[in-house]
């Protein structure tokens, strides 16, 4: 994958075209990191 700088990793939910509020985390860095596990695309 080519993510760099990720701080955060989550789920929203809402209308189509609209990103609505977040309802799940799956991970927050407080410095960006340039190497995010994969395992967590297999969840999605």
């Amino acid at each position: 994958m080519d993510i760099e700088d990720v701080t955060a990793g989550h789920i929203h939910y809402g209308v189509k075209g609209e990103n609505g509020p977040v309802i799940v985390t799956l991970f927050k860095y407080e410095t960006p990191m340039n190497e995010v596990s994969e395992k967590w695309y297999n969840y999605i």
